[in-house]
Order: structure tokens, then sequence, then C-alpha cells
């Protein structure tokens, strides 16, 4: 399929500059027991108000196309992603199935909650996140370590903590809350996008 100019990710680099040959640079980490759920220790992300989540829904659902053009998420690391209203809304609100930028800036969003538990708390990280590039790249039989991104999931600015605390695993009720999530997706620290008026007048209120 040709891409007109227009449609093409301006951001986006050659696809050679994404993978490596060079020597993994590995962190030490110690022995330790894994961390305690936050079930165990009754801790839990900020809770979003629905008066805040629920009218935003709402817009999204009815904005017009104009509104949903823009990019409303531009997030870099630990690699490009970038999202429109529309594709937001086509699979938050429209019946098609998730995409995996979708998915991955899920995960990042997800993974700064945590973090933000974790520092409140004092609370070790029960959880490590992995986006969806390390399973293709197995499932494509490719090795996942030749991945710049796959390695700053690892080892990156993101990891400052001990991995070996973590029980490698994250369950998350996709439809129970995606009013929050899609409001969350705007919340994602680093996003450089152009978020909607109407998503900063429901935070105003």
């Amino acid at each position: 399929m040709i891409v007109v100019d227009e449609d093409q990710n301006q951001n986006s680099s050659a696809l050679e500059s994404d993978f490596t040959n060079s020597p993994v640079e590995k962190i030490e980490l110690v022995e330790c027991r894994m961390a305690k759920s936050p079930w165990f220790l009754r801790i839990h992300h900020i809770d979003r108000d629905e008066s805040v989540t629920v009218p935003f829904y709402q817009w999204v659902e009815t904005a017009e196309h104009q509104e949903l053009a823009s990019i409303w998420v531009a997030h870099k690391l630990p690699h490009y992603i970038e999202l429109t209203g529309q594709s937001i809304r086509d699979v938050f609100v429209g019946a098609i199935d998730s995409t995996h930028d979708i998915v991955d800036i899920s995960i990042r969003r997800l993974r700064q909650l945590d973090f933000d538990m974790c520092k409140a708390h004092s609370a070790d990280h029960w959880r490590h996140y992995i986006e969806s590039d390390f399973a293709l790249l197995c499932l494509a039989g490719e090795d996942p370590i030749r991945s710049k991104s796959v390695r700053a999931q690892f080892t990156g600015q993101s990891v400052h903590y001990n991995i070996r605390k973590c029980r490698m695993d994250w369950r998350t009720y996709f439809n129970s809350f995606k009013m929050a999530l899609l409001y969350e997706l705007l919340q994602t620290k680093g996003n450089n996008g152009v978020v909607p008026a109407t998503f900063l007048e429901c935070m105003e209120e």
C-alpha cells in the first residue's frame, strides 16, 4: 500500500536505526524476595472521579472529525508513538480491535501510575510491564535483544527499581475501566501531543 505524504509519520525513523548488534549494557541485580502485591498492601492507583472521566468520554463519543484529527498523544520513549484523537476513539468508542500503539501507550501510563503509587507508599514495584514489540519479535523468530526499544524496557530510564522483585505480570480488565484509561492516556507524562480543549475543561471542573 502506498502511503501519501500527509499520512506519513514525520517523526518516524528508518527501521534499521531501531536495532543494534552492540553488546548489551547489563545492570547488576541483587538477590531478594519478591515484592508484595498492591492488593496485599491495600494500595492502589489514584482514583479519577467519574464526574471528570465520564463527561470527557461522552464528548469523545460525539466529537466532530475536525476535533479528532489532531495528534492527542505523542510519546518518545522507549520508541516513538503518535496517536490522533480519531485513532483513540476508534478503539475506545468504536468496535475496532486495539492497535499495538494503543496497547503500548496504555502500558506506559500504567507504568507511570504504578511508579506514583509505589513512591507515595514507599512500596516495592510488584509489576514490570513489557510492551508489545518484545512479543512480536519473539513470535517472528527474531532476537528481541537487538531491539533498542526492548533493551530500554529492561535497562532504560523508566527502570529505576529492582526487576528481580517483580513478578513479571500485569493484569488489566480493559473494558471495565476504559473511561478512566481514556482519560489517563492524555495524562501520560512526556506527552507532546495537543490535547483537546474539552479534556482541559474536564480537568478544571
